[in-house]
């Protein structure tokens, strides 16, 4: 048995990003839209990984945020890359969210359902991850 840390593998729609024990990242599957593209070859000190619909998104040692692939919807939109102690990340279809040390929240991307609504910059003191442990048989 296994026990992750963070996310360790993360699955789009089409293709699908898994971390390393050495801190770097792969990608395999569709590159339709530069979602498996080698930039991830250039990530080091990664310590989480996830996806969205044809878009990935690391969180590095440094708290700071990388993205690639599909940018239809600005779910890789450079502000990301502004954001300084990040502590956890997740996607959605066509966003992407980031949980700051402070305990609140960032989004980017799609917005035509409210899910990177204004609204989001106003939450303060949101859970951060605890022991948060993944189980792998």
């Amino acid at each position: 048995m296994i026990v992750a840390e963070r996310n360790t593998i993360s699955c789009g729609n089409s293709h699908s990003v898994v971390l390393l024990s050495n801190g770097t990242v792969r990608c395999w599957g569709s590159n339709n839209h530069n979602q498996c593209d080698p930039v991830h070859l250039t990530f080091t000190n990664v310590i989480q990984v996830t996806c969205g619909h044809s878009h990935s998104v690391v969180l590095l040692t440094d708290g700071t945020v990388r993205c690639w692939g599909n940018n239809n919807e600005n779910q890789c939109d450079p502000v990301h890359q502004t954001f300084t102690d990040v502590i956890q990340v997740a996607c959605g279809e066509y966003h992407s969210v980031a949980l700051l040390s402070n305990g609140t929240v960032r989004c980017w991307g799609d917005n035509m359902e409210n899910q990177c609504d204004p609204v989001h910059l106003t939450l303060t003191d949101v859970m951060t991850p605890y022991n948060e442990k993944c189980l792998l048989w």
